[in-house]
This record gives C-alpha cells, structure tokens and sequence, in this order.
C-alpha cells in the first residue's frame, strides 16, 4: 500500500472593492445638503464646508460628477464665483482639477470633474461650485443637484443638494414663510385674491350718512376689468 502523492491548490483571494464615500454635509446625519437661495444675493455652495470624501482603498480620486438635474429659466452653475456656460473648460482654483461644463438648457447642467488628485482637492473642488439665478421673477420651485464622486474602481454613492428659495431674503424658506415676498400681505391672502378670469360674489348694501338707502352707483372694479 503506497502512500498518495500530495497535490497543492493556489488559491488566489481578491479582496471586494472598497466603494468611495460622499457626504455633503458631515454636520448632519445622511449623505446630502440643503441649503437657501436668496434672490439677487449672489451664489450659493452646493455643499457645506464640512463635505467629505473618503475611500479605504484609495488615496485619490479620479473624477467627479455634478449635475443639475431639473434647471429652470435663468439657472447658473458657478466654478469659483464665475458663471460658467455650455463648452467651458478651465482649473478649479488651488488645485490640479480640471472642468468641463454640459449646458443642456431645461434638461440639466452638468460639470465633469477630472484628474487624479487627493480626495482634500476633490472636496474643495466640489465646494468652488455654486448654484445661482437671474431671472427676476424665477421658477422657486426646490432644484437638485446630483453628486458622485470616482476612484480607479468604482463610482460613490450619489449624494444630494437640494436648493430652496428664500424670496424676501429673510432666511425662510418660501415653502414656511407665511409672507414670502414681504409685502406685509400673508401668503393665504395674496392667494385668496380674485384673478383675471375668476369670478368672485360680493354681497354689500351701501348707505349713505344722512339719507339711508343711495341710488347713486357705486363701482367695484374687478382685476379681470368688469365692474360691478
């Protein structure tokens, strides 16, 4: 009875891919930011200073992308206090990392950020973009604006910025400001009011001081231009 001949198996282990981390806001809880926009104010960072990059298997990144996913009329995205539009390319400020800006009008803007450079120039990268507009009487509905960062390997999670409006520039926002526009005439108001085309009942007796009841005419004009 001979003994059997030992065979051996290489086994090679690839350890899993650690994804990059983007949170836009270490302040608070969860990966996203929310911030204000106030009118004829100037930009505002789609991310807070505290935003943070992190990837355990890499020392560096090499791309980012930040995209406006549902711009509206007179929307700006601003690389380093400038406003930058379709076919732009250039440095962001104080690092090696390149631009290059998609202005696809309604359906979105978009910056390409790229070149391998440390995950501490990739944050600051990402908070030398802002967000503006200039129209005078804008769409104030919220805008969202999409974040992923990119290793060697894989994308990050894609984090959030949602940016809000604030009309009067009283720090509210107008979605919980009772007067938005500061004119000292509640919202609920100013929405009950008659519109061109509408028709509202108006019950009234009209008196004179000495005489009692007036036959003289009295006129309520109404905003569509039909007076009563």
């Amino acid at each position: 009875n001979g003994n059997s001949a030992s065979a051996f198996v290489n086994v090679t282990i690839t350890p899993p891919v650690e994804l990059p981390l983007l949170d836009l806001d270490a302040n608070v809880a969860g990966d996203d930011y929310s911030t204000i926009f106030a009118q004829n104010t100037g930009g505002v960072a789609i991310a807070d200073p505290t935003v943070s990059v992190t990837d355990a298997d890499s020392d560096d990144m090499s791309s980012a992308t930040v995209k406006l996913i549902n711009p509206e009329t007179g929307d700006q995205l601003l690389i380093d206090g400038i406003a930058v539009s379709d076919g732009a390319i250039g440095t962001i400020s104080g690092t090696t990392i390149s631009y290059t800006v998609t202005n696809n009008g309604t359906d979105d803007i978009s910056i390409e950020l790229s070149g391998t450079a440390s995950k501490a120039d990739y944050q600051s990268a990402i908070t030398a973009i802002e967000f503006n507009n200039t129209e005078d009487l804008p769409d104030r509905s919220d805008r969202t604006i999409e974040v992923v960062v990119i290793d060697v390997d894989a994308n990050s999670n894609t984090a959030i910025s949602t940016i809000q409006w604030d009309t009067d520039g009283d720090t509210v926002v107008d979605t919980v400001d009772i007067d938005d526009d500061n004119d000292g005439i509640l919202d609920i108001d100013e929405q009950a009011q008659v519109e061109p085309g509408e028709t509202q009942t108006v019950i009234a007796s009209v008196i004179a001081p000495s005489t009692g009841f007036t036959t003289d005419p009295y006129v309520i004009n109404t905003p569509d231009g039909n007076n009563i």
